[in-house]
């Protein structure tokens, strides 16, 4: 599965979600135009939030665009990891209302199964009363349950990698960066075992 003609896959598949990166630099650099000067006032901030939104959502737009790009383009694929990230967003942000967005690493690991899940379930056969649901319709389904099971799994991790870190006795700077990586790598981890400052 991982040869060098999949790595070649992922990588073209990963060249589509890049594509929409320009349009958010661009909304930034017109957001620092002289709006006031024609009368614009609002502009500046409406082009800044415009810009703003496609980075927070960039890991959706990955889990999407790497979905799309391993599966010729199904679109069962494509909503199916749209859906495991939203449930994996709104676990998270159950667990602790204030943690952090998903990061680019949950983007990309749900982008590659999705596009794995409708390779191995497009011939997939159900009962002939469920049958509707066989096949590639099957791919939302399980990449359902799979974005629910993967966000927990997410919460275990960093909780027991701040744990861990904090019981070795970490500190100074570098322990005080390394308390952040299970938070900014995992994601959606939180106030709840956010680190707190070295003293």
């Amino acid at each position: 599965m991982f040869g060098i003609g999949y790595l070649q896959r992922l990588g073209r598949a990963m060249m589509l979600p890049m594509t929409v990166l320009p349009a958010a630099a661009i909304f930034l650099m017109l957001s620092r135009l002289p709006w006031d000067a024609v009368g614009l006032q609002s502009a500046p901030s409406l082009l800044h939030a415009a810009g703003m939104a496609i980075f927070a959502y960039v890991p959706y737009v990955f889990a999407v665009g790497i979905a799309l790009g391993l599966s010729n383009q199904s679109v069962h694929a494509g909503m199916a990891s749209l859906v495991a990230m939203i449930l994996f967003g709104a676990v998270t942000q159950a667990y602790d209302p204030g943690g952090v967005q998903p990061s680019m690493f949950a983007g990309v690991v749900i982008g590659m199964l999705s596009g794995w899940a409708n390779e191995r379930f497009k011939s997939f056969q159900l009962p002939e009363s469920l049958q509707f649901f066989g096949g590639t319709r099957f791919v939302p389904i399980f990449m359902s349950a799979f974005g629910f099971l993967f966000a927990w799994l997410m919460i275990g991790i960093g909780q027991g990698l701040l744990a861990w870190i904090g019981a070795t006795g970490g500190a100074g700077e570098c322990g005080g960066r390394l308390r952040h990586i299970p938070v900014r790598v995992f994601a959606s981890h939180s106030g709840r075992f956010r680190p707190a400052s070295p003293a």
